[in-house]
């Protein structure tokens, strides 16, 4: 397959150094507008990188496309470090294409850290150090992609994402400022709930959170989610609430049983969610019901 996209790149090479002189201005209005990518790679590449661009025009997107059948070889074959250099050769060559930046983070702080993960040849602790390393690797593609795209809610969601993904280091507040964008941009109105549920993993945000989950209480359908009731009552308790200013417990919770999974559901799992007198409130409710046999 390498083979087969290397006479294709050869070709179009030879088609591209034909015309060089009408890139080379394009490449330079181009330039002077910041049409062209924001990131700053060493400098071999930098150097590789500014010679396909000139040379190939207006058939970059083309072989963007070309090298990202490579990239995905390069997956295949774990080969993480090739498959970064690919994803920023496919960048460099087509910067406004939203779903390259978001592929490469993906392979990157997912796949990549899958792999190190679960490879016994790899010494644990250097695991964990690669592991953390292309976490960052792929925050930061996702945050160039941005300076690239800033008009795109869909990288600004796929940035809250992976910040506020408890198993890739997580920064909450970052994640809801991604979340805030996105929906700023037109991504559609769940992306409140989950700035909502980042906020509220804040503490000093605690406040922020319970205004935002107020109003989205006020949505019927945002009432299906137990999360959201759950994580409003804990707010309420945590920011000590005054009881005219609650949302009654029997609004939140239509039933006992209702009431008892949801708070355990959330006293049990490991989002980081606020429990703020969770496990007393579930302690105070009438014990279930005995099944007739």
């Amino acid at each position: 397959m390498l083979k087969n996209i290397l006479k294709v790149l050869i070709a179009l090479g030879i088609f591209g150094l034909l015309i060089t002189p009408y890139t080379t201005s394009i490449f330079c209005q181009e330039k002077e507008a910041r049409l062209l990518p924001t990131h700053d790679p060493v400098a071999e590449n930098k150097l590789e990188q500014q010679i396909a661009i000139v040379s190939l025009g207006g058939l970059r997107t083309l072989v963007a496309a070309i090298l990202s059948l490579e990239a995905f070889n390069q997956f295949q074959n774990s080969n993480w470090g090739e498959l970064e250099r690919r994803y920023r050769q496919i960048v460099t060559l087509a910067p406004h294409t939203p779903a390259y930046w978001d592929t490469g983070a993906w392979h990157l702080a997912f796949n990549a850290v899958s792999s190190f993960q679960k490879n016994p040849n790899i010494p644990i602790a250097e695991r964990r150090r690669l592991s953390r390393e292309y976490i960052a690797k792929g925050k930061n593609f996702l945050k160039e992609g941005i300076v690239n795209n800033p008009d795109s809610w869909y990288l600004y969601l796929q940035l809250g994402s992976l910040l506020s993904n408890p198993l890739k280091n997580p920064n909450f507040l970052e994640a809801a400022i991604a979340y805030e964008k996105a929906a700023q941009l037109g991504a559609s109105s769940n992306v409140l709930r989950y700035q909502f549920y980042s906020l509220a993993r804040v503490p000093e945000k605690s406040r922020e959170a319970w205004e935002l989950g107020r109003k989205l209480y006020k949505i019927p359908s945002n009432q299906k989610f137990p999360s959201l009731l759950v994580t409003l009552f804990a707010l309420e308790n945590r920011l000590d609430i005054p009881e005219n200013q609650r949302i009654p417990f029997n609004e939140l919770f239509p039933s006992v049983e209702y009431a008892r999974s949801a708070l355990s559901n959330q006293l049990t799992n490991h989002l980081d969610l606020p429990k703020d007198g969770l496990r007393e409130t579930l302690e105070a409710l009438p014990p279930p019901r005995k099944t007739k046999k």
